[in-house]
């Protein structure tokens, strides 16, 4: 059970990470692209646009990371002979988790998209 909820507590500290680094990434891109165009210099708002860009790509790559181990600890943790069973309406938060990882994947994913000026 211990090593249950532990998976899931590295799920969460992942997302707020990513979630960190999507919006630290948004608000660069947002603020310095604002200061430049009124400076008029083009190649660094450019610059502004691109580390905000890495920022958001990195966090959005991070919850891909961050979905994918869990998942493999949650099959090794059901296939283990040594760990106890968890009841299965505890297992059912785990769609919680999952559906959560997912809106904040569409939400880096529409940034990223944002910032390429593609919507």
């Amino acid at each position: 059970m211990r090593s249950d909820l532990s998976n899931l507590r590295t799920l969460l500290s992942w997302a707020r990470t990513s979630v960190s680094m999507i919006g630290f990434g948004f608000t660069i891109y947002n603020f310095y692209s604002g200061i430049f165009e009124d400076v008029g210099r083009p190649r660094l708002d450019e610059a502004a646009r691109n580390l905000g860009l890495a920022l958001v790509v990195a966090g959005t790559v991070a919850l891909v990371i961050a979905i994918w181990n869990f998942w493999i600890i949650n099959q090794y943790l059901d296939a283990s002979s040594v760990a106890l069973d968890v009841p299965r309406a505890l297992k059912r938060r785990w769609i919680y988790s999952y559906v959560l990882t997912a809106v904040l994947m569409v939400i880096g994913v529409i940034t990223i998209l944002f910032m390429l000026r593609v919507i």
